[in-house]
């Protein structure tokens, strides 16, 4: 058997043949002790000589990155220790074909013909490279997979749980470059497994059915850890599983489990005035009723065999043709919220999927498994949480993202398993750890040691958490419009419904009370209004009719209002380093401003400075926290929110999505050519502006390069003139900093804050940028100015009203020279 190492860029190999003749077996641990001799007769046996000298208790008990090389075995010039980075070489693929009379050697291949669908099939590149050779790489398993483990090993095998990859490596291959391809883990009942081993790592999942008891233990380790959901809303219509039948007649409200899945085209039996009646009547919804499509029946049938009463699911629960239908879909983050469990059914494109592994039969994908001795029984991992269900057609919808982002406590079915998520973590049917285990499943030694110091189960996704620790509210707002905008809706229209629930989560949660209008947070309007698109954007069709505005579609000036992608990211603390330069008006008279701590960055003169406290994190930005919240440490602000009381005056009118506002217009021109800058999208450097967002300059009056706007590349092809990309109205939303932190003239290192005034003098001048790095003509503006630029809006007017057409930033000097006027605009 072949080892390797690599020191630098050499790569050193000693074989079998140097070690089997050693007397000192014990200084090669991953080998098993003996005399070391291996006959022809016995290669006919069950594991080649190979695999028979494979040592798989030491194996799954240290990854190969802690494995030393003895001394004796290292050529001279090679500094000692070394370890086996390289993992250990079963051979040549070929070889591997050749033995197919031993069991482990055709449980790898088989692995790897399990990645035939996958764009580069192992067993293909084989034939066009006859030398890769097939490796076993052990690697700690937790949360993230590392080489080693994250205190020194203090003992010569000190246990941890271990995963073994199979991998492929062509002879001219660095290690680096070698993907790690098919997990391994050793599998069974943590009290079946040797002492010897410590932790367990695996357990071998059944076949075609769900392991009940396992989810069992998940949800009731869950339910006495976790803390009660939030009671249910009194009006929750409810089916009562034992009963067969929808009901609303509680003396309190129940706890109950939610459904999420993806309706499709499936036929659905729906509640109606029409069919009120029959579903009110026990024995209807059952599990074995025909005209409910399967999804819903295996729902039922988990409840049954959960012994969980009572169920919670759209087509069922909400009225479809009452006119309170869309008020109860506006409170999807109270009823997935409240719900003790929701049911996730992530396999399948529509209703008719069910749920796998509900029904004896129905999961078709299963774990395979290999005996190597009475005590040491392998499996590949299956396939983890983030492959499966990321990746699903669930998780591609809009509507199932405020569904998985609201609910606390999830349970997925899938073609390959059962995954659980709930507020501790997440963990699967083949990991022997679940979320909520004790100290020692966690991975601490016996001696005290820590192993592997993440849940076994593994941490939840960021990015489907409304509350994050010590992450500030905006960026927080920013990984949610990122993450819905990336969804698909079957019907457009739906987009404001679709994200209602995880709007009310937004307001309640995160800004403090402060409403969420159309997307956009009233606490953050100046900010959230610069979204900036990337590739094709096309408006967005709407079904309320209005008498303002373009009834047809949502407001042009929020995301929401468009299709396509957004880039919604900034840097550190944006709110730090921009100023509002517009007056939010009262839509209801048009003439009341809004208080500007109510929509940005509060005014040094606002009286509740005094519960708030600024402070600067590792990368100098700043942020701030309320005296007045619970776990206020916790909780980060891009600036003090106050708390938001009912019925506050908002800028925008609910009914047509007008935004109303004081601002100074100045008209200037766009560039016939783009800019050519490093950051322009590609399909604009192909000519196919239709497929882009384009970025132009923005010009002066005397023709200079004043700044950048990024327009639709559709609505650019109307504009393919000068003289129609001239005299074109542009409006000043803030003001903000040339640059972030010591890269920008107004910052002051010692106090870590933007001191220098607006208008005036650097304080901290910057040497120019290079030709490709330009915003504006530096030989026309001068950059050493503090707050040199401005956000600008680009509209154009219809019948009075302005609409959104693109967005960017231009130097103050030259927005103010274009003889700006102040003016009412309503946003359409």
């Amino acid at each position: 058997m072949q080892f390797e190492f690599e020191v630098g860029e050499s790569a050193y190999i000693f074989d079998k043949a140097a070690i089997a003749s050693n007397r000192n077996r014990s200084m090669y641990p991953w080998l098993k002790t003996g005399d070391g001799r291996m006959d022809e007769a016995e290669e006919n046996g069950p594991l080649c000589w190979v695999c028979r000298a494979l040592n798989f208790d030491y194996l799954f008990a240290v990854p190969t990155a802690d494995m030393v090389i003895p001394a004796d075995n290292v050529p001279e010039n090679v500094p000692t220790p070394v370890s086996l980075w390289g993992g250990l070489c079963l051979g040549p693929v070929r070889d591997l074909h050749d033995k197919s009379f031993c069991r482990f050697c055709s449980f790898v291949l088989g692995s790897l013909r399990r990645l035939s669908a996958a764009p580069h099939d192992p067993l293909a590149i084989c034939a066009v490279q006859p030398n890769t050779r097939v490796y076993l790489r052990g690697l700690i398993r937790g949360t993230t997979l590392s080489f080693r483990r994250t205190q020194p090993a203090e003992k010569p095998q000190e246990n941890a749980p271990v995963h073994l990859f199979i991998y492929l490596r062509n002879e001219r291959e660095s290690l680096k470059s070698s993907p790690l391809l098919r997990p391994i883990q050793r599998v069974g009942a943590a009290e079946e497994l040797p002492a010897a081993v410590g932790i367990a790592s695996g357990r071998l999942v059944p076949g075609d059915e769900a392991g009940l008891g396992v989810i069992r233990r998940w949800i009731s380790a869950c339910r006495g850890a976790a803390p009660q959901p939030r009671p249910a809303p009194p009006s929750i219509r409810l089916i009562d599983i034992f009963k067969g039948s929808v009901t609303d007649t509680f003396d309190e409200p129940p706890e109950y489990v939610a459904l999420s899945y993806v309706w499709g085209n499936a036929k659905n039996l729906t509640l109606t005035a029409q069919t009120a009646a029959a579903l009110q009547t026990p024995g209807t919804i059952t599990a074995d009723n025909p005209d409910m499509p399967l999804t819903i029946r295996d729902a039922i049938l988990a409840c049954q065999v959960l012994s969980l009463p009572y169920l919670w699911i759209d087509s069922l629960c909400i009225e479809q043709d009452s006119p309170l239908k869309m008020a109860t879909i506006g409170q999807m983050d109270t009823i997935y919220g409240c719900a003790r469990l929701t049911l996730v059914a992530a396999a399948g494109s529509d209703a008719q999927a069910g749920l796998p592994g509900v029904r004896a039969g129905t999961r078709p994908r299963r774990q395979r498994a290999i005996r190597i001795d009475k005590s040491v029984l392998l499996a590949e991992v299956l396939p983890t949480f983030k492959a499966v269900v990321d990746k699903s057609i669930w998780n591609s919808r809009g509507w199932t993202y405020q569904e998985r982002i609201l609910s606390g406590s999830k349970l997925y079915f899938t073609d390959e398993q059962a995954y659980f998520e709930c507020p501790h973590g997440y963990s699967c049917e083949d990991n022997l750890c679940g979320p909520h285990e004790s100290d020692a499943a966690l991975g601490h030694a016996a001696d005290g040691v820590v192993i592997d110091d993440s849940p076994p189960g593994g941490v939840l996704d960021d990015k489907y958490q409304i509350e994050q620790k010590r992450i500030l509210d905006y960026v927080i707002y920013e990984g949610v419009v990122r993450e819905f905008t990336a969804r698909t809706l079957s019907y457009e229209e739906d987009v404001e419904a679709a994200f209602q629930g995880v709007a009310n989560a937004l307001r309640l949660r995160i800004f403090n009370g402060s409403p969420v209008l159309f997307g956009i947070p009233l606490c953050y309007i100046d900010l959230a209004l610069l979204w900036y698109p990337s590739g094709r954007l096309q408006r967005r069709r709407r079904r309320v009719e209005h008498g303002l505005g373009d009834p047809g579609h949502f407001p042009s000036w929020t995301w929401m209002g468009w299709k396509g992608k957004f880039l919604v990211e900034s840097v550190g603390n944006k709110s730090e380093r921009m100023l509002s330069r517009v007056e939010w008006l009262d839509a209801r008279d048009r003439k009341s401003s809004l208080s500007k701590a109510s929509t940005g960055m509060p005014p040094p003169s606002w009286p509740g400075w005094s519960q708030w406290t600024r402070h600067v994190d590792q990368h100098d930005f700043g942020f701030y926290t309320s005296n007045a919240l619970e776990s206020s440490t916790e909780k980060h602000f891009c600036h003090p929110v106050p708390a938001c009381a009912s019925g506050p005056p908002l800028p925008v009118d609910p009914v047509s999505g007008m935004l109303f506002m004081r601002a100074e217009i100045a008209r200037m021109a766009l560039s016939v050519q783009h800019t050519g800058r490093w950051d322009q999208e590609s399909a604009c450097a192909d000519g196919d502006h239709v497929l882009a967002t384009c970025q132009l300059w923005v010009l002066s009056d005397a023709g200079k390069r004043a700044g950048i706007a990024h327009v639709s590349g559709e609505w650019l092809l109307g504009k393919d003139t000068a003289a129609a990309r001239s005299g074109l109205s542009f409006i000043k939303l803030s003001q903000q900093t040339f640059s972030l932190n010591e890269s920008d003239p107004a910052w002051d290192g010692e106090l870590c804050i933007y001191r220098g005034a607006p208008g005036s003098p650097a304080i901290n001048p910057q040497e120019p940028l290079g030709p490709e790095d330009e915003v504006f003509d530096q030989a026309a503006y001068d950059q050493n100015i503090c707050w040199c630029l401005y956000n600008v809006l680009l509209v154009e007017w219809v019948e009075g009203i302005a609409y959104r057409v693109g967005i960017g930033y231009v130097h103050i000097d030259a927005f103010d020279s274009a003889s700006p006027e102040w003016m009412t605009v309503g946003l359409g």
